[in-house]
């Protein structure tokens, strides 16, 4: 950690804000299940038509797993641990690196997020339940290819990622 503070005191080095990252996830050293089980301690009780802007008549179920996935995964990624869909897998980053999540285990993770949200247990343990809200979270949380910049290069560590521009180098 000290080489990294060095690096971004020298005066070749651009003024940059340090990185924020999840304390409990600085050093990737959490497995995926703990990163899910810490998540769900963080999951509140939510009004669904608000998280929707819902102005209709009745909520239905595909409003309530609408507003579920949304919710999740903003929680998520204010905390900086990123959930996706990529190329037909989930995965879960834990604030250093991604990792597969098998699809059974994020199925009763969401209907455990739903019951935390508000549903009432039997409707979010029905099995069907369970499957439209994967769908849901599989259609919402697709992980986009990254802009490369050929200028620019990237060498991921356990603490950040220490980008290269040019002749010069700091921890982003």
């Amino acid at each position: 950690m000290e080489l990294i503070d060095n690096i971004a005191q020298t005066e070749d080095t651009p003024n940059l804000p340090k990185p924020v990252l999840n304390p409990g996830t600085f050093y990737g050293r959490i497995d995926h299940r703990e990163v899910l089980k810490m998540l769900l301690e963080e999951i509140p009780p939510v009004n669904f038509a608000e998280v929707i802007q819902f102005e209709g008549e009745e909520l239905r179920q595909k409003h309530k797993i609408v507003a579920i996935v949304k919710q999740l995964l903003t929680i998520a990624e204010d905390r900086n641990w990123r959930l996706r869909q990529r190329y037909g897998h989930v995965y879960v980053y834990n604030g250093a690196y991604w990792k597969k999540c098998d699809k059974d285990e994020l199925k009763g993770f969401l209907s455990d997020v739903a019951v935390k949200m508000g549903m009432h247990s039997y409707e979010a343990k029905f099995y069907e339940f369970g499957d439209k809200l994967l769908k849901q979270f599989l259609s919402d949380s697709h992980l986009r290819e990254p802009e490369i910049n050929s200028q620019v290069v990237l060498i991921n560590l356990n603490n950040g990622t220490y980008e290269f521009t040019g002749e010069k180098g700091f921890v982003a």
